[in-house]
């Protein structure tokens, strides 16, 4: 066993290491401060590694980014200290694991999380997600999620461009959201193809760019007409909204 108990830093520790699956799962991580991707391209790594102690970590972007054999549970890790996971299981085609009890509270940046995450439809309901600021591509391409995030408070967010574009299995409630903040929401819902929420009552007043919002959504069919898109009208800049309902069939209908 490697004592990595002074370490503070497992950047790239096994980047591209694309053979490597070894048993990690009694390492001392307390020390540890960033994990940026320490996984990234290990295509065959599937470790145990449920109860590493990363309380001083502060960072994971890219951790687990194309590590496409990974699906491991790590229930119990505690991240509040993490400001930005961007990128964490992007193009983790296999990763469905548990991180239910994962609260983010800290973090502002989420671009790309889940993004191409093909099989992650786990239960991040529970996830503090105030501080963010960032959610571009969140679900961009997480084929299967379908996860209840009805709860999450997205009044920080300033981005959600491209947020659930080919989120293909989505059709969450989050008519509760308020996203008063949020500039860009260009390609949000594109290619989200089974989405109809309720997203009605929606403080999209700060919007600059809805292009192509909701290119492909073919089953997205609700009443959006009482919105208050004062930013879009005073651009006056019909590219900020070309494409919005193409090829959104039933809302055309």
């Amino acid at each position: 066993d490697w004592n990595v108990g002074d370490v503070t830093s497992m950047r790239d520790m096994f980047s591209e290491k694309e053979g490597f699956n070894a048993d990690l799962s009694r390492w001392n991580t307390k020390s540890v401060t960033t994990m940026s991707a320490m996984f990234n391209g290990a295509t065959s790594f599937n470790g145990d590694m449920p109860n590493w102690n990363v309380e001083k970590v502060t960072h994971m972007t890219h951790m687990f980014r194309d590590a496409t054999s990974f699906n491991g549970d790590m229930p119990n890790w505690n991240v509040e200290a993490v400001t930005n996971m961007a990128q964490v299981f992007s193009g983790a085609t296999s990763f469905n694991g548990d991180i239910s009890n994962w609260n983010p509270k800290a973090v502002t940046g989420m671009y790309r999380t889940f993004y191409g995450a093909t099989s992650f439809n786990g239960d991040i309901s529970n996830w503090n997600v105030e501080a963010v600021k960032d959610m571009s591509q969140v679900f961009n391409g997480a084929t299967s999620f379908n996860g209840d995030i009805s709860n999450w408070n997205v009044e920080a967010v300033t981005s959600m461009r491209d947020m659930f574009y080919g989120a293909t299995n989505f059709n969450g409630d989050i008519s509760n959201w308020n996203p008063k903040a949020v500039k860009d929401m260009n390609q949000m819902f594109r290619d989200a193809t089974s989405f109809n929420g309720d997203i009605s009552a929606w403080n999209i007043q700060a919007v600059t760019d809805m292009s192509n919002m909701f290119n492909n959504a073919r089953a997205f069919a609700r009443d959006i007409t009482g919105w208050n898109a004062a930013a879009i009208a005073a651009a006056r800049d019909a590219t900020k909204v070309s494409g919005m309902f193409k090829n959104a069939t039933a809302w055309r209908a």
